[in-house]
């Protein structure tokens, strides 16, 4: 059942009149769905890896308040805290994917002033000055708000960014924004002389789609992006399994990164209880994979299932 919590914030959650610069290209749109699906496992169960468990730990009390957090990023009413905890990830996860970057607002409930909620707000005329950060409010929203500026001290700010060793916020949203440059999947004049039944003389539609394929695959080469393309047409067996464990590998970077921000949340907060998962693969667990994968000690499939969720 979907919960409301009536929030005591000062943040604007979005703007509707920049809501355009949400569109995302087609091939940088599956490299962020794919970023995010599967950081932690759907549902709280994981096929490969059934010992996984996560849990908080601390006193009751302090579980309690580490509980409703989790909820502020939750739409449901998640009853088992393995589930709650996995939805709580996987949702910090879709938010960050989206820009690298995800800033939330520490407030309380409306009704219960006691209970401290986090609730995300926009990044878009998001600026940081001397320990505020500042929201622009667009011209054409200010009717209803009345302000130009809308200010929040830091203390009341949790921002989380993609994790530095997967290039940070900025070399993610360089990776989008390359992603998006040559997102067509064909040149516009080859679908131009396509609509009039004419052959495009020079340009051979097969090496341009290799040639794209090889584009992403090299921006998105930290990562191991697959491209969703299991084919094997342009790729050896062996690269696409690695490919594939070094974006489980990103993942579980993002996983451990994501859980150690929220543990840190949490100390911010002064709540004494802390996340804990154990039975899924680390990111040192996945590396030591790809390493056995390199030296041959390893099946191919064997590989994978260790590294997958």
């Amino acid at each position: 059942m979907k919960t409301f919590i009536k929030s005591k914030r000062k943040s604007i959650s979005y703007f509707q009149s920049l809501s355009h610069d949400d569109d995302a290209a087609l091939n940088a749109s599956i490299f962020i769905q794919d970023v995010h699906r599967g950081v932690m496992p759907l549902n709280g169960e994981s096929r490969k890896h059934p010992q996984f468990t996560a849990t908080i730990e601390g006193d009751e009390f302090s579980r309690d308040q580490a509980i409703v957090i989790l909820r502020s990023f939750d739409d449901y009413e998640q009853h088992d805290t393995r589930d709650l905890i996995c939805d709580a990830v996987n949702d910090i996860a879709l938010n960050v994917s989206w820009r690298g970057w995800q800033v939330y607002e520490i407030t309380r409930d409306a009704d219960l002033p006691h209970k401290i909620l986090i609730v995300p707000f926009t990044t878009k005329r998001l600026f940081k000055i001397m320990g505020y950060y500042i929201q622009g409010i667009p011209k054409i929203e200010r009717s209803g708000i009345n302000k130009r500026f809308i200010l929040l001290p830091s203390k009341d700010v949790w921002c989380i960014c993609m994790p530095s060793v997967l290039d940070g916020a900025k070399g993610y949203r360089k990776i989008l924004t390359k992603l998006k440059k040559f997102h067509k999947p064909s040149p516009d004049f080859w679908l131009t002389d396509m609509a009039a039944q004419r052959q495009t003389s020079g340009f051979n539609f097969e090496q341009y789609v290799l040639n794209k394929s090889i584009r992403d695959a090299r921006l998105t080469r930290r990562w191991g992006w697959n491209q969703r393309d299991s084919s094997l047409k342009n790729t050896t067996e062996f690269f696409y399994y690695y490919r594939t464990i070094t974006f489980e590998w990103a993942q579980a970077v993002m996983r451990e990164h994501i859980i150690n921000e929220l543990n840190n949340l949490f100390a911010r907060i002064k709540i004494d209880a802390r996340i804990v998962i154990s039975g899924l693969p680390t990111q040192q667990d996945i590396l030591r994979v790809r390493q056995e994968l390199c030296d041959g000690k390893v099946q191919f499939e064997d590989a994978y299932n260790r590294a997958a969720l």
